[in-house]
């Protein structure tokens, strides 16, 4: 494209030269041709930024889903390792969610916020509800080790009923089958979103 414009450039001042009485059509052609020269760069520029930018969103979304359902498998499995089924008599006082869960957990929030920048609300729609099961278990987990008090040897005494205890458990634990469709769903509306698919398709 610049070899275009070069070229308009040397028309201008080729004719520029020319003696006074150089016909008025000959000016003319070579504002003509500076002006196509312009307005060719300036589509073929704005076409290569479009081309460019779809391509980043497209690999930034593509990058940013497979992320987040990493990150979501892996702390699932990080947290039932730690701990697990959660029994209602296996959580310690000092127990802590460990260091990989939190890491997994900070790398689906970062995921979250490039899927966001890449203006993909149905994409993002259930990247929340991913993030929301994580939050759940992270604040269930905190409610059983607050649950227990004055523990001493031999005995456990707790805070919290039966059915708090064992529905705390439960969210902690994160249910597979439920995880498992969201999963399913952020990756068809990913690939709705980079052309795979051409229709929105949701599952009950």
């Amino acid at each position: 494209m610049q070899s275009v414009l070069a070229q308009a450039q040397h028309i201008i001042v080729h004719e520029t030269r020319i003696s006074s009485g150089t016909p008025w059509h000959i000016y003319i052609a070579a504002i003509a041709a500076t002006v196509v020269a312009i307005v060719g760069w300036y589509v073929v520029h704005r076409t290569s930024q479009g081309r460019d930018l779809k391509n980043w969103r497209r690999t930034t979304l593509l990058e940013a889903v497979s992320a987040l359902v990493e990150s979501s498998i892996a702390r699932r499995d990080q947290i039932t390792t730690a701990n697990g089924l959660y029994d209602r008599f296996t959580i310690p006082m000092g127990f802590e969610v460990p260091n990989e869960a939190r890491e997994s957990y900070r790398k689906m929030t970062a995921a979250r916020y490039q899927i966001q920048i890449c203006v993909a609300d149905k994409v993002l729609e259930f990247a929340d509800q991913i993030i929301m099961l994580h939050t759940t278990s992270d604040t269930s987990i905190e409610r059983l080790k607050r649950s227990y008090m004055s523990p001493r040897p031999g005995k456990v005494s707790r805070n919290m009923t039966d059915n708090q205890i064992v529905e705390d458990e439960k969210l902690a634990e994160i249910n597979l089958a439920q995880l498992n469709h969201y999963h399913d769903q952020i990756i068809r509306e990913l690939q709705v979103e980079i052309g795979l698919r051409k229709v929105h398709e949701t599952t009950t």
